[in-house]
């Protein structure tokens, strides 16, 4: 019979404890993957940006494609650029 010493025993312990989380989210794994993705139909979150720089930018083109999101509105300080985006 093997000898357990406190070491080969937490090495153990800890084995089985990873197997047995690895193995209770498995499933979830499986059947997330068998789900097609439905197009979501819900209400979007609105966003608003401040400051019409190059970040401003990146994030409208973003919104644009989200299907959770949509520019609802932005705030500047300068009249020029709210003409801009006003015809984007």
């Amino acid at each position: 019979m093997e000898k357990i010493t406190r070491r080969s025993f937490v090495n153990k312990f800890g084995l089985g404890v990873g197997a047995s989380v690895v193995m209770t989210t498995l499933p979830s794994f499986i059947t997330e993957t068998e789900k097609t993705h439905a197009p979501y139909t819900g209400k979007k979150l609105n966003i608003a940006l401040c400051g019409l720089g190059n970040y401003a930018s990146l994030l409208a083109e973003g919104l644009q494609v989200s299907e959770y999101c949509q520019l609802a509105g932005i705030v500047t300080g300068t009249p020029s650029k709210a003409e801009i985006w006003k015809k984007i």
